[in-house]
C-alpha cells in the first residue's frame, strides 16, 4: 500500500475516532444506542463463555501486549534490525501513552456490574489498543516472509479474530462500553497509518547509527 493511501486511511480513522470521542463526551444518544446494543449482544451467557472471555482479557492485557512487543523488538535486534525494533516498540509505548492521556481527557466512568473488577477510566480501552498495535506489528514483520497469499490471508484473519475476541471480552466482562473498544481500534489504526511516512526514514537513521556503533566496537 502506498504512503499516500495509508495517510488517507489513517486520517479517516483518526477523524472517526474524534467523532466518537466527542459523542462520548457529550453523552450523545447514538453513542448510548451503540453501547446498549453491544452490551445486549455480549450479555452474560454462562460460566464457560465467561471463563473464555476472562482468559482472552488476561492474555490481551496491556502488560502482556507490551511485553510481547518488547520480545518482538528484542528478536528484531538480534536479527540486526534495530531500527524496525525501535519503531515498533515506540509505536506500542507511545500509542499506549496517547491512549492513557485521552482517558484523563474524556474521564468516562466504567460500566456498572463488572464481572471482573477494573479501575481507571473507560475510554478508550487499553487492552484493545495495545492488542491491536501488537497484532499490526506482528503482521507487518511476518507477512513479507510468507509467500503464499492464502497463508497471508490466514495470518491477517487470525489477527483480526484475536483483536475482536479481546475487544468482545472487555465488553462482555462489563469493563468497557462497546464504543470504548471500537475507539481503540480506530485510534491504533489511525496512528499506525498516519505515522507511516516517518517509518522508513526513522528506521533507516537508527539502523545507520547503530551500524556505525557496531563497526566501531568491532561487532559488525
Amino acid at each position: 500500500m502506498s504512503i499516500k493511501k495509508q495517510m488517507a486511511i489513517g486520517t479517516a480513522l483518526i477523524a472517526a475516532f474524534c467523532i466518537l470521542m466527542v459523542g462520548v463526551m457529550r453523552d450523545a444518544q447514538w453513542v448510548q444506542v451503540l453501547d446498549g446494543s453491544s452490551a445486549h449482544l455480549l450479555r452474560y451467557s454462562g460460566a464457560l463463555n465467561t471463563a473464555i472471555y476472562m482468559a482472552a482479557a488476561k492474555l490481551g492485557s496491556p502488560l502482556i501486549a507490551i511485553g510481547l512487543s518488547l520480545g518482538l523488538s528484542l528478536g528484531l535486534v538480534l536479527l540486526r534490525q534495530p531500527g524496525l525494533a525501535s519503531w515498533l516498540l515506540g509505536m506500542q509505548l507511545g500509542g499506549a501513552a496517547v491512549a492513557e492521556g485521552i482517558k484523563f481527557i474524556v474521564q468516562r466512568a466504567r460500566p456498572t456490574g463488572q464481572l471482573v473488577a477494573d479501575t481507571g477510566y473507560s475510554f478508550p480501552s487499553g487492552h484493545t489498543f495495545c492488542t491491536t498495535m501488537l497484532v499490526m506489528s506482528v503482521i507487518y514483520v511476518t507477512l513479507p516472509l510468507i509467500e503464499d497469499q492464502e497463508n497471508q490471508l490466514v495470518l491477517v484473519l487470525i489477527g483480526i479474530i484475536w483483536v475482536g475476541l479481546v475487544a468482545a471480552a472487555r465488553v462482555y466482562l462489563r469493563d468497557h462500553f462497546g464504543t470504548d473498544v471500537v475507539a481503540s481500534v480506530l485510534l491504533a489504526g489511525g496512528l499506525w497509518n498516519v505515522l507511516a511516512p516517518l517509518r522508513n526514514p526513522v528506521v533507516s537513521r537508527i539502523d545507520a547509527t547503530v551500524q556505525r556503533i557496531w563497526v566501531r566496537e568491532g561487532k559488525a
